[in-house]
């Protein structure tokens, strides 16, 4: 699927696309500066949350109110109204963001923007930058550990998990197998 886009623009401020030619932006300006500077490409893949701030602190749910006033730093949801309030030919786009409600918020505008250009179900192989995971404690639910064959419910700390990133590597895993993922 990635054959058919000769430019794609990955939006995230911890995983790193591990494909050649795809394009990371971390931050609401770095994002900017590239449509600036390079133009739009064919193809953006949004992450909603894009600082420590923006991680959700209870249940990660569809209906969980996002405060976004509270917020210092932009998200992928302000990435994406950038576009559409400036007017910018956006050609095809996904969001693979975790937090499950702001990745409807972000399908929600784009869709009423462009909603022929969505590519759902988008898989963009990437590993996890560790300077991020610092003092993060995650658990993989018991459904994902079958999968990669670790004992369910597995806590890792941050050790630990870039440990175990190392032990099967997150490269080539698929984005799914990051959105089971709860941060605690």
């Amino acid at each position: 699927m990635m054959e058919r886009f000769r430019s794609i623009l990955y939006l995230d401020d911890m995983r790193v696309p591990t494909l050649h030619g795809v394009d990371l932006v971390q931050n609401y300006a770095e994002f900017t500066e590239y449509l600036d500077e390079k133009g739009m490409p064919d193809l953006i893949s949004f992450d909603h949350d894009l600082a420590r701030e923006h991680y959700p602190s209870g249940p990660n749910e569809a209906g969980q109110e996002i405060s976004y006033s509270t917020y210092r730093e932009k998200t992928g949801l302000d990435c994406a109204r950038f576009i559409i309030e400036n007017g910018l030919a956006l050609r095809y786009w996904a969001v693979h963001s975790a937090n499950v409600q702001g990745r409807i918020n972000i399908e929600r505008v784009l869709r009423r923007y462009r909603r022929q250009g969505e590519v759902p179900g988008l898989k963009v192989p990437f590993v996890i930058r560790q300077a991020q995971v610092k003092s993060q404690q995650i658990t993989i639910p018991s459904l994902q550990c079958k999968k990669i064959g670790v004992p369910a419910d597995r806590r890792f700390s941050n050790t630990s998990l870039l440990q175990f990133q190392e032990d099967i590597s997150l490269e080539g895993w698929e984005e799914s197998l990051l959105e089971g993922l709860t941060r605690r």
